[in-house]
């Protein structure tokens, strides 16, 4: 309907929408042809918040498909796009999300880098949750690269 009656906006939320849900029926192809639609339309309303969204999302998954540099793509768009905006806990969950995508393809090294910055990011807008979780990180990854974790 909103393509239709030329609604680009309207139609971006649907194709994000439709990506949403098919993510919960298992169909992550399928979920990513939705959100790669609904990064195209975020460029073409010149709205940098929903293709960071967008991006955030389609990172997730190629990680759900397995396809982790395709994920890593994804995630450092939406961490570029993020620190365009000065929005550090998008940067805070782009740092999460590269440092999952870099264990995966078996970078612990690169991982560590943003563990750290996630670490860093969460501390400083005071989310404790992700703060906690970036710590743990952190002494995982140096613990598996051979390193003693830092006393915090």
């Amino acid at each position: 309907i909103a393509k239709e009656f030329g609604d680009k906006a309207a139609e971006r939320r649907a194709y994000s929408n439709l990506g949403n849900a098919h993510i919960f029926l298992g169909r992550f192809d399928v979920a990513a042809e939705y959100y790669k639609k609904t990064l195209q339309l975020s460029r073409q309303l010149k709205d940098q918040a929903v293709e960071a969204q967008a991006c955030y999302s389609l990172g997730n998954t190629y990680t759900l498909l397995q396809d982790y540099e395709r994920a890593a793509e994804y995630h450092l768009r939406h961490l570029l796009i993020a620190q365009e905006l000065a929005d550090r806990v998008g940067e805070g969950r782009a740092c999460w999300s590269l440092g999952n995508a870099y264990v995966s393809m078996g970078s612990p090294a690169q991982a560590l880098t943003f563990a750290k910055k996630h670490l860093e990011i969460s501390q400083e807008v005071g989310d404790r949750s992700g703060e906690l979780t970036a710590r743990m990180n952190v002494a995982q990854l140096q613990l598996l690269l051979g390193r003693m974790p830092s006393p915090a």
